[in-house]
């Protein structure tokens, strides 16, 4: 096996290792979102902090899968892209829209304001 060969392949599964940790923070932000709906003492705070550090994990995504394209067939991995990204903007939908929820049920009124 060439150097470069064997390098290339080193870069994949080093790329591949840091997709798999990628997808287990994506796994444990769904885990925690949907523990978040079935709680009645909701901490928006930590949503939103949570929502903040999830929407980094996309640019970290989209960087580690480019990488795994150049070194693996393109075609195979647009449905791994495809299903991480249909995975990832859900429930970034849904967590985003129970923070704007619950951020326009609490505006406070005139009245409040003004006592």
């Amino acid at each position: 096996m060439a150097f470069n060969e064997k390098n290339s392949n080193d870069n994949l599964k080093e790329s591949i290792r840091r997709w798999g940790v990628i997808k287990g923070k994506l796994t444990r932000f769904c885990t925690f979102f949907n523990g978040f709906l079935k709680n009645d003492k909701r901490n928006f705070t930590e949503l939103k902090l949570r929502c903040d550090k999830l929407n980094a994990l996309y640019d970290e995504f989209d960087a580690v899968q480019t990488e795994i394209e150049e070194f693996d067939d393109f075609a195979d991995q647009q449905s791994e892209r495809t299903m991480f990204e249909n995975d990832f903007f859900s429930i970034q939908a849904a967590a985003s829209e129970e923070s704007e929820n619950h951020r326009l049920i609490n505006v406070p009124t005139s009245t409040q304001i003004y006592q």
